[in-house]
């Protein structure tokens, strides 16, 4: 019921907000410019052999879509782990997934985004796994455009809006039990728990 009664006051602040017209991210060129984007938001070094060697993980995932999301998250400069951890936090890694507040797949991507995103990306089906990455991936990025470059600030920026995320923030609030439990899950990955 909370939920409920919070989702039309997040949608009416995302549409009322100066930034709903905002260009989204291009994506990155360059390894330089993956691994120095990766670095900002994740606050961990970039080793290029880190970033640029694929890790298979122990997911209800195949290989080809591993792949996938491993190059869609560089060629974003966004870091893999941050998206494995969304997919399994989101998903469970399903990506038939659709929730009662209209987010869809692997990334549980919200309805609101589908204009943008395929205006720009040529997204237009949430529930196919590998356009439901890209569409993460370029909604990480934008929404870490708006952030101080803290993990902390993305997660919550990620999981209730980019308006109530500052709402949020502003009031003190710097982590959600999503962003919790992300982080938790985002260090299994980078301690190597969940390799093959």
């Amino acid at each position: 019921m909370i939920v409920q009664a919070i989702i039309p006051a997040v949608i009416a602040t995302l549409l009322s907000t100066s930034y709903a017209n905002v260009e989204p991210p291009k994506i990155g060129k360059n390894a330089s410019e993956v691994c120095e984007s990766i670095e900002e938001t994740s606050a961990i070094s970039c080793l290029y052999d880190e970033y640029l060697t694929m890790r298979f993980f122990d997911v209800p995932l195949s290989d080809d879509l591993q792949k996938h999301i491993w190059n869609t998250a560089l060629d974003f400069g966004i870091d893999p782990l941050l998206v494995y951890a969304i997919c399994e936090e989101e998903s469970l890694f399903r990506a038939n997934a659709v929730s009662k507040t209209n987010d869809y797949g692997l990334m549980q991507i919200n309805a609101i985004n589908s204009e943008w995103l395929e205006s720009h990306y040529g997204i237009t089906d949430l529930l196919n796994p590998y356009q439901n990455i890209i569409a993460g991936c370029a909604i990480l990025k934008w929404t870490k455009s708006f952030t101080d470059g803290s993990l902390d600030q993305l997660l919550l920026f990620y999981g209730c809006g980019v308006g109530r995320g500052r709402e949020l923030w502003a009031q003190g609030v710097t982590r959600l039990t999503f962003g919790d439990r992300m982080l938790s899950i985002l260090e299994e990955y980078r301690n190597g728990g969940r390799d093959r």
